[in-house]
């Protein structure tokens, strides 16, 4: 005698759908290769996002520093002060100092010192340096330069900010009148 159970028996067709299948709430079967699919979207969609995000810093950091390259190319000069340029060949300029590229440094609004002209001195006398120093504009010299200057970076010994109560920057912005020749 064959006992029969009260439930229906499955056919192996149906075992295998109702073994890859979940219930979700509600009584609504969803395949599990369905669930699998939508959770491999969700990740695959914040790879993505997280892509993108790491694509956009990137470009901003370089952007950034290709910016600060071109700006000033020089840390820590403050580009609302004046600047002195110390020369290798002893000489000294005053002015607003930018970087032109890897080997070139422009000096622009260009001042220098000049000694005021003196008449032959002893050996005595000659030690004692010039009382008097007087600051030019560059341009008016016989050559005619533009007030733009590329300096060699090989030939700059160091440069400095300087300070607007400074001698040279006071100069610089209340000129003293010229000399006037005199009457005859």
């Amino acid at each position: 005698m064959e006992f029969k159970s009260s439930q229906t028996q499955q056919n192996p067709r149906q075992a295998t759908t109702n073994n890859t299948s979940n219930q979700t709430g509600g009584g609504v079967v969803t395949p599990v290769s369905t669930m699998q699919t939508q959770q491999t979207s969700k990740v695959s969609n914040s790879l993505l996002m997280v892509i993108i995000l790491i694509l956009v810093v990137l470009i901003g950091f370089g952007g950034l520093f290709m910016w600060m390259k071109k700006n000033s190319g020089l840390q820590g000069v403050e580009t609302n002060h004046y600047q002195a340029v110390f020369l290798t060949n002893s000489q000294v300029y005053f002015g607003k100092l930018t970087s032109s590229n890897e080997k070139y440094l422009t000096l622009t609004n260009i001042y220098y010192l000049q000694a005021p002209n003196q008449v032959q001195q002893s050996d005595k006398q000659a030690a004692t340096p010039p009382s008097q120093l007087s600051i030019v504009k560059l341009g008016g010299e016989l050559h005619g330069p533009e007030d733009s200057m590329q300096i060699s970076k090989d030939q700059v010994l160091f440069w400095e900010n300087l300070k607007d109560d400074g001698k040279v920057v006071q100069a610089i912005k209340n000129p003293a009148p010229a000399a006037q020749p005199a009457k005859q």
